[in-house]
């Protein structure tokens, strides 16, 4: 196992991960010609026609119909046609496993013999979206997961658009799970995990904020996945956007339990520093084990915090959570804290397939 100590360049990095997707472009007419094929199929099959289900088995459905009725996400014509699709463009080895499910779209783990690994597909039906927001917040979303390249953030493989209502999102699979899970299974973690996986998370927003001029605005531990290595990759950009660090935001998205005061009382916000309060409140809770505050309740300031706990890990959070958005903490705070150079020795730790990456934090 080879151990990197030095910052590496980006050429060095991109050769040592090729993020790169597939030459995709020339194979895009496939997927609408499979399509295509689909919807021609039925019209021929007439008022009775059988689809293939992304699970494996058939579905039903009547084209005498004038109006269909609303029917859920995974058992509507448009859903398997879509299903079909992908799964023969991606040349799926084995029924898709439903592992996620929204309102809006369900998230499958198959394994591809196009990428000859396991991935994930997110299937979003637009129908089940406000068109307002099918404008405003989708398209932002798939512009953010196209250009987003980072070691702790989720790797997007592929986007198509195999029917009109759908969209689907291929990404890397991550095996170990968001982390809320990670804690409820072990119900305590180590504070120097705690600090491993947190400055992890730390590197992707900063990534998102200085590199790209993106704010997340839905961090939670649902939404940070682990791989096999336990290191974190932050996911889910449904509500990310570019804004420049002067404006405000009055879009009040995001988790209640995870949102600063100024969202709570829906007032303009800086969304930069919301992200970081919510950094504050994932830090807290897997120190902690527990919520800073009732999730229903209105956030009270001191924290309260139990006893024996770490003054340099209480410090950092109360700077993080700082209720006025110009006191609240940052990256920078995080990297120079105590408590995060006593617990990692100031460096940036995380692995991939070939190697050990071991980086000094940056000087300020």
């Amino acid at each position: 196992m080879h151990h990197q100590h030095q910052q590496i360049s980006p050429r060095k990095h991109q050769q040592l991960h090729p993020y790169l997707p597939p030459p995709h472009h020339q194979q895009q007419n496939a997927i609408a010609g499979i399509t295509t094929n689909n919807q021609q199929q039925q019209r021929q099959n007439g008022s009775s026609k059988t689809v293939n289900n992304f699970n494996g088995g058939t579905t039903k459905s009547s084209a005498a119909a004038h109006k269909p009725k609303p029917v859920p996400l995974g058992a509507s014509v448009s859903y398997h046609i879509a299903a079909n699709a992908i799964e023969k463009f991606y040349q799926f080895h084995d029924n898709a496993v439903l592992i996620a499910r929204t309102n809006h779209s369900t998230v499958h783990k198959v394994f591809s013999g196009l990428y000859n690994r396991e991935i994930a597909v997110k299937i979003i039906d637009k129908r089940a979206i406000p068109a307002s927001l099918v404008e405003k917040f989708l398209s932002r979303e798939l512009e953010i997961t196209r250009i987003v390249h980072h070691p702790h953030l989720v790797r997007c493989l592929h986007i198509i658009q195999p029917h009109h209502t759908k969209v689907v999102i291929v990404s890397e699979f991550y095996s170990g799970g968001t982390l809320l899970q990670y804690i409820l299974n072990r119900n305590h973690l180590d504070e120097a995990e705690c600090a491993r996986i947190f400055r992890q998370l730390c590197e992707a927003i900063n990534c998102l904020h200085h590199t790209l001029g993106v704010v997340h605005r839905d961090i939670k531990m649902e939404n940070i996945l682990l791989d096999k290595n336990n290191d974190v990759k932050l996911a889910d950009f449904g509500f990310a956007r570019h804004i420049s660090q002067a404006q405000t935001s009055t879009s009040f998205c995001g988790t209640k339990p995870y949102s600063a005061p100024q969202l709570v009382q829906q007032k303009p916000y800086n969304p930069y520093a919301a992200d970081w309060y919510a950094c504050g409140v994932v830090l807290y809770t897997i120190l902690c084990g527990k919520w800073p505050h009732d999730p229903n309740t209105k956030c009270v300031f001191p924290l309260e915090y139990p006893k024996d706990f770490n003054p340099d890990a209480r410090e950092l959070i109360d700077k993080l959570m700082h209720p006025e958005e110009n006191e609240r903490g940052g990256y920078y705070d995080v990297v120079n804290s105590e408590w995060m150079k006593k617990l990692t020795n100031g460096k940036w730790i995380f692995t991939d397939d070939l190697f050990v990456y071991d980086i000094q934090s940056p000087l300020v």
